[in-house]
């Protein structure tokens, strides 16, 4: 056995033989790591379905549930129930009462607030708070 070792042929080769043996452990050892992240993201993607599906069944529930049809029926078909007093909210510009503007909010001089940008109006609102 010792003389196979001190062979000139032999020591090379078997040095062949250990460096594919280590690099094929590498190997296996890179694909277990893949494998493992893989692993990972799918029971991530298992959590998330599992609590997609929890919520699409509570959610399916309501939609069964009695407050979801008189919330339809309020909403979509203006129902009102025999006990209720319905109060009217018109908006501005249909004609009817127009709704008082805040004062906190100052008309900017170079042009209607309603077409200034953003900036502008909060420079103006700084500027007249300063003034104050």
């Amino acid at each position: 056995m010792f003389r196979l070792l001190r062979s000139k042929i032999a020591t090379p080769v078997l040095i062949v033989f250990l460096v594919w043996l280590g690099l094929l452990a590498l190997n296996v050892n890179i694909r277990h790591e893949r494998l493992q992240m893989s692993l990972g993201d799918l029971e991530r993607k298992i959590k998330s379905t599992e609590r997609s599906n929890a919520y699409m069944a509570q959610y399916g529930d309501y939609l069964k549930s009695e407050a979801f049809l008189e919330k339809q029926a309020r909403l979509r078909l203006n129902y009102k129930a025999p006990d209720e007093r319905v109060a009217f909210v018109y908006r501005a510009g249909s004609g009817e009462t127009p709704v008082p503007q805040p004062a906190s909010l100052p008309a900017q001089a170079g042009g209607d607030s309603k077409t200034a940008p953003f900036w502008e109006k909060w420079w103006g609102y700084l500027i007249e708070k300063l003034r104050d």
